[in-house]
């Protein structure tokens, strides 16, 4: 972070989803919430703003987990706040859409995409950016 500031860079968007490790773990995020925790706080220290952003919306993810999240979120007040809360999307290429039957979803194709480009139903297939929705969102195989 600090040759970030030296370098002149103001502002960083590092991909902070979440501050319960157990919701990052099961977004495969490969990071623990003190890790994204600490890289707030020398974001703060070194005077650069950050932008991140709260998902929810996943498949498996427990109430419980974003409530204890509300609940910590202000306590360190000297840290920059979540710019806002986000719906988990499921693209293309992402592990939900490539494997949806390992977190107990079905998908379906956002209803707008045939609209917006007016192709064929099997063309859409084949756009790289499509996001679909859980149809319907069920709990992870073995979670309550």
């Amino acid at each position: 972070m600090a040759l970030l500031a030296e370098a002149g860079i103001a502002w960083v968007q590092p991909g902070i989803e979440a501050l319960d490790s157990r919701l990052l773990r099961l977004l495969n995020k490969g990071v623990q919430a003190a890790q994204n925790v600490l890289l707030l706080r020398w974001c703060r220290e070194q005077g650069l703003a950050v932008s991140w952003n709260l998902l929810w919306g996943a498949p498996g993810e427990e109430d419980s987990w974003h409530t204890e999240t509300a609940g910590l979120i202000f306590r360190p007040v000297h840290l920059q706040p979540p710019r806002g809360l986000v719906r988990l999307r499921f693209d293309r290429y992402s592990l939900y859409h490539s494997r949806p039957q390992d977190f107990g979803i079905r998908l379906r194709r956002a209803r707008f995409l045939s609209l917006v480009y007016g192709l064929p139903e099997k063309d859409l297939e084949d756009l790289p950016t499509s996001s679909s929705r859980p149809n319907p969102c069920r709990p992870l195989p073995g979670r309550a």
